[in-house]
This record gives structure tokens, C-alpha cells and sequence, in this order.
């Protein structure tokens, strides 16, 4: 089991996987996206973060040498399509450890957005799922800029680009100390998929690896897969993590039919 544990950067990496267990070891009920209740997030989408709101353990501030907060950076491809369906529990979870939470991510939502839950700076570059698409090159640009500005703590990358513009735009961050996090949500190279993903997501991910100091997988097949991988360190948790409460059959039938 990974614990959170006082000291800083080194348990940054055991808390991202902390977050993916959250669910599942510390409180089935801890967290719940669910649409129309809860706060009012971009693009309609509701959370309520359940009784876990002011429960998690949290502390006056990380601070680094200069007296600064610790930063960590989110990175994925979208924001509605992705980051806020999954991330806010984990984003959460780090701003109450006393974190500075940044999240870079396309807007794919139809207004402007200036604020993101348990977000203190948002930054909306146009990321693009495919990974021909040229306007990538700029985002790496704009990220790389961006982290060598703030000198995170921690990267926690996502999504297929996402996490391979992230890692790219990290190497020189890492040389400092930096540690950078992927959280695969599932590869696309896998027993069955076509022989196109093979030859192009597998040498990428395999080449990405290497500046990866921790790889969550959440299947057992990308467990396996992952193993091959030269990352730092590999670490399985069973799924990204669900409130089984919302599944529990009713007591009285009668009361549910009705």
C-alpha cells in the first residue's frame, strides 16, 4: 500500500496514487460526479463532493525552500470531455494537502471558462486529440514555457496527447526534481487492437516512459503491458474509482416502483 506520508515531492508520487485508491480504500462515498447536483461546474456538468468535503486530512501549506507553495500542474487534452469528469476528487485531494493546484487542458466547453473547481490557475491551451494535428507543436511550446515558469512539484499527465506533450514538456523540469506522473486510462495498444495503434502509440509510449517516474494503470492487461515500459515505477489500482452506494438495491421495492 502506498501511505501519504509528511514528507514532500517522494509522497507527492504516493499521493497521486493515494487519489486513485481514495474511493476504494478510504470511503466508498468519499466522492461523486454526478450530473445536476452538486456545484455548478462548466458546460452543465454538477459535483458534490459528498462527505469527503472537509474530511480529507489537510495541512497549513507545502511550502518549497523559497517559502512558496508547492505547485502541482494537471495536463490533459480536454476540459468537459475529460478533466472534470474524472480529476476534481484528486485536484481536491491536493489543494487540501496545501498543494497550489494548476490545470492545463483544452476548453471544449461552448463559453469561456475562468474559474475550475479546486483549481487556483487554469490554463486553456488548445490541445488537440489528434496527434497529427500541427496545432500541437504550439501547445508544446506554450507548456514547455509554462513549466519551466513554475517549477512544479509534480506533473500529473492524462489523456494520450496530454500526457506525451506533458512528459516532453517536462524533461528539462525533471533534471530539477520534478516528478511527472501518468495515469494511463487506457492504452491503445492492446491484444486486438489494430496493428496502426501498435506501430504508433506503442514506440511513443515506450520512448515517454522514460520520462515518466510513475505509470498508474487501471486494467490488468495495461498492468501487464506497462511492465515492459522503462518508467521509473509501475503501479496498478482497479479503476479510477466509483461511489458503490449509487448501486445499492433498494430496501423497500414497493418505494422504488413507485
Amino acid at each position: 500500500e502506498f501511505a501519504v506520508k509528511d514528507q514532500l515531492v517522494g509522497s507527492s508520487l504516493d499521493g497521486a496514487v493515494t487519489c486513485g485508491k481514495l474511493i476504494q480504500k478510504d470511503d466508498p462515498a468519499a466522492f461523486r460526479i454526478a450530473g445536476g447536483s452538486g456545484r455548478n461546474l462548466p458546460g452543465g456538468i454538477g459535483y458534490d463532493p459528498g462527505s469527503h468535503g472537509s474530511g480529507l486530512p489537510c495541512c497549513a501549506g507545502r511550502t518549497g525552500g523559497n517559502g512558496m507553495k508547492k505547485k502541482v500542474l494537471f495536463v490533459g487534452t480536454v476540459l468537459q470531455g475529460h478533466m472534470l469528469l474524472f480529476h476534481l476528487p484528486c485536484m481536491q485531494w491536493f489543494q487540501q494537502q496545501g498543494y497550489e493546484v494548476h490545470l492545463a487542458c483544452h476548453n471544449d466547453t461552448d463559453h469561456e471558462v475562468t474559474e475550475v473547481p479546486f483549481c487556483d490557475q487554469y490554463f486553456n491551451l488548445p490541445f488537440a486529440r489528434s496527434p497529427f494535428n500541427t496545432r500541437n507543436i504550439g501547445v508544446y511550446r506554450q507548456l514547455k514555457q509554462l513549466i519551466n515558469e513554475h517549477e512544479y512539484a509534480l506533473i500529473h499527465c492524462h489523456t494520450p496527447v496530454g500526457s506525451i506533450l506533458g512528459r516532453l514538456s517536462a524533461r528539462k523540469a525533471r533534471k530539477k526534481g520534478t516528478r511527472v506522473v501518468y495515469s494511463a486510462h487506457g492504452f491503445h495498444f492492446f491484444k486486438g487492437a489494430p496493428l496502426k495503434n501498435w506501430l504508433l502509440f506503442y514506440p511513443v509510449e515506450w520512448l515517454a516512459a522514460h520520462w515518466t517516474d510513475l505509470l498508474i494503470t487501471t486494467n490488468e492487461e495495461d498492468a501487464q503491458r506497462a511492465q515492459r515500459l522503462p518508467a521509473k515505477k509501475k503501479v496498478k489500482v482497479n479503476g479510477v474509482g466509483v461511489d458503490l452506494t449509487r448501486f445499492d438495491p433498494p430496501t423497500d421495492r414497493r418505494e422504488a416502483r413507485d
